[in-house]
């Protein structure tokens, strides 16, 4: 779902700023569990970030199965931490509003 542009990334990164990480990505990567928490996350905030614990070095390929996995768009991953976007499905209930 990545197709986000530049200012919308960047809109949504500012945004995360005072979001904490509520999923973290230890030593087994990404496991059907970690999907499962990110997906319910998902249920109540349109932002989540992502810790990566370890495999930090695989990071960018875990964030984009997570990605994909989730349905979410990766808005950027800035050190250890990844984030996602995805808007709530109804249209009344979006907080974000992305520029065009």
């Amino acid at each position: 779902m990545s197709n986000l542009t530049s200012s919308q990334r960047s809109y949504l990164t500012k945004c995360s700023h005072r979001i904490k990480p509520v999923v973290y990505i230890g030593k087994e990567g990404l496991t059907e569990s970690v999907g499962k928490a990110t997906n319910e996350a998902f249920k109540f905030n349109e932002i989540v970030k992502v810790k990566f614990a370890s495999n930090r070095e695989l990071k960018r390929d875990i964030s984009l199965e997570l990605e994909s996995f989730t349905d979410s768009s990766l808005v950027r991953i800035i050190g250890h931490i990844a984030i996602y976007y995805k808007p709530f499905e109804n249209k009344a209930d979006r907080v974000l509003h992305l520029p065009k």
